[in-house]
C-alpha cells in the first residue's frame, strides 16, 4: 500500500492508492526490471508538470485506454496527467480546497473518487470521461479515503464527526456509519486519522484516536466496527503491513525515545518495539517486499531507517539531508524514494534497497517548498512527486508535479 499525502502540514491529508498495486498483482501492468548501466542513466529529473494551484495528493489508473496520473488541487480541482505525454488532458471541478484521492480498480467503470473536506462529500469520477458522475455526502471534514479489496468498498474518515463513512463502490452510496469517538480527542488539534489496510485479516488501522495521541483504533472491514483499541506510542500517524508475517509497523512520530511498534494483526497486540537511533521522528513508513524491509522516513532529522522485519531491528541509515515529506517503492527497480523540504531547494534521494546506498539525489526544481504524494507509474515507469510551496506563499513557478525517471 502506498501512502500518501498533504496539503500543509503532514498531518492534514492522506491518499492511499491501491490502483497500481493491484493491477500489478492482478497482471494489468507488467513490470520488468530496468537494468542499468551503458543502456541506462540514474534515476533523474524527466519534466516538470504545471498544475493550477498548489498541488498535493497523487493517485494512478493503470486500466488500459487509462492509464493517468490523478493530482488533487488546492483550488478545488482534480487534474489529469497524461502518463504518455505528461501533459494536462483534463481538468476537474471537485469542491474546495484539496482532496484525498484513491482509485477503484473494481468498480464497473473504474472510478476515482475525491474525498473533499470543504464540502463534506466525496466526488465518483468516471476516469474514461473524466468527468464527475456521483456526488456522495459524506460527515464533516472527510480527510483520508481508502479502498478495501476484501468487499470492494470504499473507507471515509470524517475528522468533525468522528465516524468513518463506507461506501459502495457499485451504488456510490452510503452503506454503514461507524462510530470512532475516540477521534473526539484530537479534534481540536487539527489532526487527520491515516488508515492503512491489512489484507490478512481485512482490518483498517486508524490513528491516533485519544486525547493524547497514543492510541490507534482496529476498524473491522467485515463487521464494519471497531474491535480494538491498541496503545503504540506517541502519535502514531502513518503505518505499513508487512504480508510475509501479517504484522503491521507504527511510527511513533513524536515520540521519546524515538520508536516504531510492530503490531502482531493476528491478535492486535505489540510484539516488538523498534528503537531508532535520534534525532528521529519515524513518520512516513513503506514496506519493500523485495527485500521484507520496512521504511521509516524521519520527518524531523532528515534520515531514513531500514527496519528488518526478520530481526524487527535497524539494519541501516541514510540522510536525506533535508526533513522527508513523503516515501514510496519503485517495483520496476526495487529502489525507495524520499521526498523531502527545504528552505532552499528540495530533493528525491533515491535508495537501492538490494544494497541499501543511495544512487541518486534529484532536485526537481522547486524552491522553499516540500515534495509531498509519491506515486509509482508502472506504464511509464515514472515516480511522480507533488511540489508545494511552503515557506514563501505567492511564489511564482512553485505549483507542479515533478516526474523523475526510475
Amino acid at each position: 500500500m502506498s501512502t500518501i499525502f498533504s496539503f500543509g502540514d503532514r498531518r492534514f491529508l492522506k491518499t492511499i492508492s491501491l490502483g497500481a498495486i493491484l493491477a500489478m498483482a492482478l497482471g494489468m501492468v507488467a513490470l520488468s526490471p530496468l537494468a542499468r548501466g551503458a543502456a541506462s542513466s540514474a534515476p533523474h529529473l524527466v519534466t516538470t508538470v504545471p498544475t493550477n494551484s498548489q498541488p498535493g495528493a497523487l493517485a494512478f489508473d493503470p486500466f488500459d485506454g487509462n492509464k493517468n496520473m490523478y493530482v488533487s488541487t488546492a483550488s478545488g480541482t482534480v487534474q489529469v496527467i497524461s502518463s504518455d505525454n505528461n501533459t494536462i488532458i483534463a481538468t476537474i471541478s471537485v469542491g474546495s480546497g484539496g482532496s484525498a484521492l484513491v482509485f477503484d480498480p473494481f468498480d464497473h467503470s473504474k472510478d476515482m473518487y475525491a474525498a473533499n473536506p470543504g464540502t463534506n462529500a466525496v466526488y465518483v469520477i468516471d476516469s474514461k470521461s473524466n468527468a464527475v458522475i456521483a456526488t456522495i455526502p459524506v460527515g464533516l471534514s472527510p480527510s483520508s479515503i481508502l479502498y478495501a479489496p476484501s468487499n470492494h468498498d470504499l473507507y471515509v474518515v470524517n475528522e468533525q464527526s468522528f465516524t468513518v463513512s463506507v461506501i459502495n463502490g457499485t451504488t456510490n452510496t452510503v452503506i454503514a456509519t461507524i462510530p470512532v469517538p475516540t477521534m473526539a480527542g484530537t479534534a481540536a488539534l487539527g489532526w487527520s486519522h491515516p488508515m492503512e489496510y491489512d489484507p490478512a485479516n481485512q482490518d483498517l488501522y486508524i490513528g491516533p484516536c485519544d486525547p493524547f495521541g497514543q492510541f490507534v483504533d482496529v476498524i473491522s472491514t467485515v463487521t464494519n466496527t471497531v474491535i480494538a483499541q491498541i496503545r503504540s506510542g506517541q502519535d502514531p500517524f502513518y503505518a505499513a503491513f508487512d504480508p510475509t508475517n501479517n504484522d503491521m509497523y507504527l511510527d511513533n512520530a513524536n515520540n521519546n525515545p524515538h520508536t516504531v511498534s510492530v503490531i502482531d494483526s493476528s491478535t492486535n497486540t505489540i510484539v516488538a518495539t523498534v528503537l531508532t537511533p535520534a534525532p528521529a521522528n519515524p513518520s512516513y513508513m513503506a514496506y519493500d517486499p523485495a527485500n521484507t524491509d520496512v521504511y521509516a522516513a524521519n520527518s524531523g532529522g532528515g534520515t531514513v531507517y531500514v527496519i528488518s522485519s526478520s530481526s524487527n531491528t535497524v539494519v541501516a541509515t541514510f540522510g536525506l539531508g533535508d526533513s522527508a515529506r513523503s516515501l514510496a517503492y519503485d517495483p520496476a527497480n526495487k529502489d525507495m524514494y524520499a521526498g523531502t523540504i527545504s528552505l532552499s531547494v528540495p530533493h528525491v534521494v533515491v535508495i537501492d534497497s538490494q544494497t541499501n546506498t543511495i544512487i541518486a539525489t534529484i532536485d526537481v526544481g522547486g524552491q522553499s517548498s516540500q515534495l509531498v504524494g509519491l506515486t509509482f507509474d508502472p506504464s511509464n515507469h515514472y515516480m511522480y512527486v507533488s511540489n508545494q510551496e511552503v515557506f514563501y506563499p505567492g511564489l511564482a513557478n512553485q505549483n507542479f508535479v515533478a516526474v523523475t525517471s526510475s
